[in-house]
């Protein structure tokens, strides 16, 4: 059984074994392709279908096709600051570090520049994409099998610790529990990441397009935290969370039923994954729409779903009004009708009560 141990305390012993280390999601907590695609796309538009045709050749392709067209400020990503100084202790020791990374080499060149502690760059070119079982073969080349240490973040580097002499790792348990399966040694730096990478790519892609309108990132790392703290509160009461987890479940096919039901009753029946794929969308919408309740936003969303699949436009629309005033809007006016004969009732009480003294 391996050991899993705590990073930043722990120093990996054999100084005179080199240190590989991911870019994504391991040194930086973004992705360098989603970073400058961003670019990219906000260069001119047109981009966006030329990627396609890019991808059809190849992720590698993909990524050197980009970072020919791109120039990245890599001093503006956001790096794992806590990790950053476990790297400088390492090279203070004397350890030679290697950015071993699929990321683009022109990027992955970039990078070990700013930082300045890398002694070299093993990343994709135009013919290869340096991730899973090519990083482990790359690695093991040139290193030699167990030759080298490496530190990753994701399912995909699971080769290339089962070919490192240590595997250290940097994200949640689960990713570690997959390391420990194939390294006798896992030395763990615990990330907590839910939705971090969503929301910082969703901050920087808001910074970009829409600077005036986006939160600094203060907030957003208020947010992360409050999350992962939410996240940890039912995380640590999950037998308590099953009877409300089921209940919302059930709620949601309640409300796929009844929205069936409305196509049902203007005479249109729908399958079962239709309904379901236009109420998703709508909810979406619904939930990121600044209007309460997704009024008008969570109708309009699923009437288009509905159309792009062959529902003609009046029927959808009705079927669509059926079902928000039969799940919402009857409900609340019975709510209403209730609540004015509870509130009834406790002025009577009040009144009885003191009358009586």
């Amino acid at each position: 059984m391996t050991s899993i141990q705590i990073l930043p305390e722990v120093i990996v012993p054999g100084m005179n074994v080199p240190l590989c280390v991911d870019l994504d999601g391991t040194l930086t907590r973004t992705d360098v392709l989603v970073e400058s695609f961003l670019v990219l796309v906000k260069k001119n538009p047109v981009y966006l279908l030329l990627c396609i045709g890019w991808l059809l050749h190849g992720k590698a392709n993909l990524k050197e096709q980009i970072a020919q067209r791109v120039s990245l400020d890599v001093s503006l990503l956001p790096y794992n600051a806590r990790f950053v100084d476990f790297l400088r202790e390492q090279r203070s020791t004397g350890r030679d570090l290697y950015l071993c990374t699929a990321s683009n080499q022109r990027f992955a060149e970039q990078v070990a520049t700013y930082f300045g502690f890398f002694k070299g760059v093993l990343a994709s070119d135009e013919a290869r994409n340096l991730s899973g079982n090519t990083k482990a073969g790359a690695l093991s080349a040139e290193f030699g099998v167990h030759g080298f240490d490496y530190c990753g973040d994701a399912l995909a580097d699971v080769p290339v610790w089962k070919e490192s002499r240590h595997a250290i790792v940097v994200g949640n348990r689960h990713i570690a529990a997959a390391a420990e399966k194939v390294n006798k040694t896992i030395v763990f730096f615990e990330q907590k990441r839910s939705l971090v990478r969503l929301t910082i790519t969703v901050h920087r892609l808001g910074r970009r397009f829409a600077a005036r309108w986006t939160p600094p990132r203060g907030k957003l790392h208020r947010f992360a935290r409050q999350l992962n703290q939410g996240f940890d509160f039912l995380l640590k009461r999950k037998e308590r969370m099953i009877a409300p987890t089921l209940w919302i479940l059930f709620d949601w096919v309640l409300t796929v039923g009844v929205l069936w039901a409305a196509f049902w009753a203007v005479d249109n029946p729908l399958p079962p994954s239709i309904v379901i794929m236009g109420f998703g969308v709508g909810l979406f919408f619904s939930l990121v729409s600044f209007i309460p309740g997704g009024l008008g936003i969570m109708e309009g969303s699923m009437t288009a779903v509905f159309v792009s699949l062959g529902v003609k436009m009046e029927t959808s629309v009705l079927a669509v009004l059926i079902f928000r005033l039969t799940y919402q809007v009857v409900p609340l006016v019975v709510s209403l009708f209730l609540f004015h004969g509870v509130v009834r009732q406790a002025i009577r009480q009040v009144a009885g009560g003191g009358a009586r003294g």
